[in-house]
Parts: structure tokens; C-alpha cells; sequence
């Protein structure tokens, strides 16, 4: 009997399908200008200064000034790499660049310090036998200093160049490039980061710089990071750096620029996007405490109480719940819905150890008994006080405090059934309180953000000490008609319901109707109706004779 270990101890199990591997190979491969970001790249771990990239029809053409390449097989072995220990260990090279030239070209050719190599691209992805007698189509006594590849690019390729092909992002490798003769800009992303009000935080690690956007917000929330608002250049290669064509454009929030090392990890094999492992929540957390330290510094530094709501809003999305537990100081949020101005909602600064501000909730009592209402809206501004989503735990509740809304009306007011003829119910009262304090005035509104009831001690005009607040604050609709138009409905509604209630009435509103005949309201003396005729007396004595339907 043949032992089972004996027998798997005498099979090699291959652990890749090669053949299947390298057909799929341009599946990889998305955009074709990314090849010119590996072009560059590798002139740059090269040690060149200058790098000039034509390209015309299929043609692509790149020569550098490097130190070239010794052997070929890095260039043609899927994961190989032979730079020198500071790039292996510094960049991490996947030995996948020239794979992309390779997928998108009919046929390539490489000439450096090891000779001269072209390559039949089709039959490199597709037979085995070929790509394993590479070796016998080198030609080693052809050679060059420096590097300089030659590429016939596939039809649909040079097709998608033809239209567009970026390359002012090559502009952040430390060498000279040009592009069809044409010199491609260098770029600076710390230029840019100051041009921009970015903070330049203290140094990371070497090699390394931070770039903090000066507002910060959306970078972190409940102590997390948003790694959506992180972008860098890694060695010349810029990740998740929005730039538009006149490098005006910056959505991020932090930006880290590398030239030493790899203190962030970029996602291989092309380099679009940073891991979130250990290294990136290092400097995640780095930049973190830093704005941590500046907002409570800040908070330190200034008597302005607006500065030190605007740190401590910082310190709500950056800190942790234990940091946040340290704070001796915080802020609530106050809303006066009696206040006339658009900024109703505002910040107050509370202290550990002392009051806490109330929040007041009105209880609506008509003739002594409770009223179940939504809403209750008066003269004197009740203040509604709440805490923000994230606060120290010794402000996790606010002190509540009922206020008593008291209104007082007639039996007979009471049993009044107004006429569908008015826009709002109306009630006239003997007396209102609202805190013990007497007012005029009080309007009740709905859950759908509609008046249930105004009532008035003296007269339906008392409302106007209101009615700015009752719309602005209830009644707006934000996705309906404008403002304009929808206070115009309302104040129209108002004023009508108040004429019709006190008997007396507006003659601009009564001769509305005289615009269609040319006529000014405002200026009628009198009027004489007869015969389906109209006569009109102007107040400076001329007169109108018109015709009645």
C-alpha cells in the first residue's frame, strides 16, 4: 500500500495557474494613463532628474537618465523587484508597473545596462512556451545608459489617449519630465496646502509631513475619522488628491506628503487608495491629539465666548467619550422661539458645578384645566434649552421645568361657533399668564405645523406682537413657495380675519376690484351705484362712469 504523505511529499502542487494568470492579466487594468504614473515612478527609484514621454498614434516613447537596469527580469517577472534596500523597504514595490504597459501594447521594447529586449505582448500574456525563452531573444551587447522603453500601444488604447490624457499629476515626482516637449509643471503640495490656509503640523515621522485643513470639519466624528477626507502623495504618486485642471480644488482634510520611508500603507498594486491598518491609524490618532490640544488650548486662551463654543464644537467630533468626561466645561444649545431675528438658536457656555439652565416646557391650562396642545407660542420667549448629541456625563440631562401657559375665557366665548368664512379659529379671553406674567396674546399650533387657536384679551390686533414669530418659526413650509410669497398669503389671511372680526375694514382692501378699471383704490372719495352704472368721485374731484355687469 503506497503511503498517503510518501505520495503527497512526491507530488509539487502549484499553487497559481500561470497560463490562466497572465490571460487575465489586462483585466487587471483600468485606466491606460495610470502606465504613465509607473513610468515616472520607476524613474524616480531610478535616481533620475529628467524623464521626456512622447507619444504619438500607437507610439509611446519614455527615456530616463537613471541608473538603469542591470537585468531584465525584474521587468518581465510578475512580483520581481531589484532596487536598491532603501526603495524595497521604503516603497514596498509590487513588480507590477511594466505589466501594465504590457497589457495595454501589441509590443514593447526595453534597452538599458543589461542590452536590448522586444516583446511580443500577445504571445507574452497567452503562450508559455514563449515567455519562457525570453532569455533568448536578449540582445545584450545593445545597450544604453539609462532607461528607455518603447511601446506600440492597442488600437482602443491610443484611441482613449487620443481624447484625453492627464498629466499634470506627474508633476509631484522630484524630477524634470517632459511630455511630448513639453515641460510638465512641478507641483508642491506644501505650496498648495499654505496657498489654501492648511496647517503644517509638527513634524510625524521623517519623511513625513501633515497637512491639516484649518476648519477640519468632517474629518472626525464621535472621535472617529471620516478616511474618506484623506488624500497624499507617496513618493511622487498622489492618492485621492483632487486637483482640477488649475489645482484649485481641495475636498479633502488631510493631507500627508511622503518622501522617506512608508508611514501609510498605499493599496497595491496601484497605489489609488491607503489601507486603514496600523500605520494610518497611528497617524490618524497623531493628528487627532493634535486638534484635541489646539481646541483646549484655545478654550485656555480667549475670554470671547464665541471662540470657545466654536473649540468646543471641535472637541465634540474629535475627542472620545473619556476625553470628553475630563472636560469641566461645555456648552448647551438655547432656542427662543419668541425671538424676531432668523438666529434663534444660540450657545451658552455651562461649567461643571453649577446651575445647569432648565429647559422649560409649556403646559397649556384654559380656565383651569390642562389642554393637550403641540404647540404653545408667546410674547415673552420661553427658552427650550438641550444638550448637544455628545457631552460629558455631567451634563448627560438637562433640568426640566414646567411653565404654565393660563388662559381664562368666557362661558359664552367658549360656546362661540365661528363662521367658515374665517382663515383661524380665534378666541377672545378675559385673561392669559404665561409664567405669571400677563400677556395679550397666545397662538396654540398643531403637530402638522398648523394654528389651532389665537386667543386676545383686547382685540384681534394684539396678535401682530406675534404673528412674525408664529410664521417665521411654524407656519414656513422650507420646500414650499418662497418666503415672500407664502407671508404674503399668511399676513392677507391675518388681516382679513382681524377686519372681519373688530367690524371695520381697510377701503384699499374693499375697492381691490377697481384695479382691473384703471382705477386707485386710495384715492376714491365716493361711489354711486345705478342703472348697471358706477360713478366714482375722486378725492381731488374728477369723476368715473363705469359700466356694471
Amino acid at each position: 500500500m503506497t503511503n498517503a504523505n510518501s505520495t503527497a511529499e512526491a507530488v509539487k502542487f502549484n499553487t497559481i495557474n500561470s497560463e490562466r494568470f497572465f490571460q487575465q492579466i489586462p483585466h487587471f487594468f483600468e485606466r491606460p494613463e495610470g502606465v504613465l504614473l509607473e513610468i515616472a515612478q520607476n524613474a524616480h527609484r531610478a535616481g533620475a532628474t529628467k524623464l521626456d514621454i512622447t507619444l504619438s498614434d500607437n507610439a509611446l516613447v519614455a527615456i530616463d537618465n537613471g541608473h538603469g537596469a542591470d537585468s531584465v527580469v525584474p521587468l518581465l517577472c510578475l512580483s520581481d523587484s531589484a532596487w536598491h534596500k532603501e526603495v524595497e523597504e521604503g516603497q514596498m514595490p509590487a513588480g507590477w508597473g511594466l505589466f501594465y504597459l504590457v497589457a495595454i501594447s501589441e509590443r514593447v521594447s526595453f534597452r538599458s545596462n543589461f542590452g536590448y529586449i522586444e516583446v511580443d505582448c500577445n504571445k507574452f500574456l497567452n503562450v508559455t512556451g514563449y515567455r519562457e525563452g525570453l532569455f533568448g531573444l536578449m540582445k545584450p551587447g545593445d545597450k544604453a545608459p539609462g532607461f528607455m522603453l518603447k511601446a506600440v500601444l492597442k488600437d482602443e488604447v491610443a484611441a482613449k489617449f487620443a481624447k484625453s490624457v492627464q498629466t499634470y499629476n506627474l508633476g509631484f515626482f522630484p524630477l524634470d519630465i517632459t511630455f511630448n516637449g513639453k515641460p510638465i509643471e512641478r507641483l508642491s503640495l506644501s505650496k498648495m496646502m499654505e496657498n489654501y490656509g492648511f496647517i503644517t503640523l509638527p513634524d510625524f515621522k521623517p519623511g513625513c509631513k501633515v497637512y491639516l485643513n484649518s476648519t477640519h470639519r468632517g474629518l472626525f466624528t464621535d472621535g472617529k475619522a471620516n478616511y474618506n477626507k484623506i488624500g497624499a502623495v507617496f513618493h511622487g504618486i498622489p492618492i485621492n488628491v483632487s486637483l482640477s485642471e488649475y489645482y484649485n480644488y481641495f475636498s479633502e482634510k488631510l493631507y500627508i506628503e511622503v518622501t522617506e520611508g512608508c508611514p501609510i500603507t498605499p493599496v497595491l498594486p496601484y497605489r489609488t487608495t491607503i489601507k486603514k491598518d496600523e500605520k494610518l491609524a497611528e497617524l490618524v490618532e497623531y493628528v487627532r491629539q493634535y486638534i484635541v490640544a489646539d481646541a483646549k488650548e484655545k478654550i485656555t486662551n480667549t475670554d470671547v465666548e464665541q471662540e470657545i463654543v466654536e473649540a468646543l464644537h471641535t472637541l465634540e467630533r474629535a475627542m472620545t467619550q473619556e476625553e470628553l468626561d475630563t472636560m469641566d466645561i461645555w456648552y448647551v444649545n438655547v432656542t427662543d422661539l419668541a425671538d424676531t431675528k432668523w438666529e434663534d438658536l444660540e450657545t451658552m457656555v455651562v461649567k461643571k458645578g453649577e446651575t445647569v439652565p432648565s429647559n422649560k416646557h409649556v403646559i397649556l391650562k384654559i380656565n383651569g384645566e390642562e389642554v393637550l396642545t403641540d404647540f404653545v407660542v408667546e410674547e415673552i420667549g420661553i427658552k427650550h434649552v438641550k444638550s448637544p448629541l455628545r457631552v460629558p456625563r455631567w451634563l448627560k440631562s438637562i433640568p426640566q421645568e414646567e411653565v404654565v401657559a393660563s388662559v381664562s375665557v368666557a362661558s359664552d366665548e367658549m360656546s362661540k361657533q365661528q363662521t367658515t368664512s374665517y382663515n383661524y379659529t380665534w378666541c377672545k379671553a378675559e385673561s392669559i399668564t404665561v409664567g405669571g406674567k400677563a400677556l395679550t396674546t397666545l397662538c396654540t399650533i398643531n403637530d402638522y405645523r398648523e394654528i389651532d387657536t389665537i386667543f386676545y384679551t383686547n382685540s384681534p390686533k394684539d396678535f401682530l406682537n406675534i404673528d412674525d414669530i408664529v410664521f417665521r418659526n411654524w407656519l414656513f413650509i422650507t420646500d414650499g413657495y418662497d418666503y415672500d410669497t407664502q407671508e404674503s398669503d399668511f399676513r392677507q389671511n391675518v388681516s382679513s380675519d382681524i377686519q372681519r372680526l373688530i367690524g371695520q375694514y381697510e377701503l384699499s382692501d374693499l375697492l381691490k376690484g377697481l384695479w382691473v378699471a384703471g382705477v386707485v383704490p386710495y384715492h376714491v372719495q365716493e361711489i354711486h351705484l345705478f342703472n348697471k352704472k358706477m360713478r366714482i368721485v375722486m378725492k381731488d374731484g374728477t369723476e368715473s362712469l363705469l359700466n356694471v355687469a
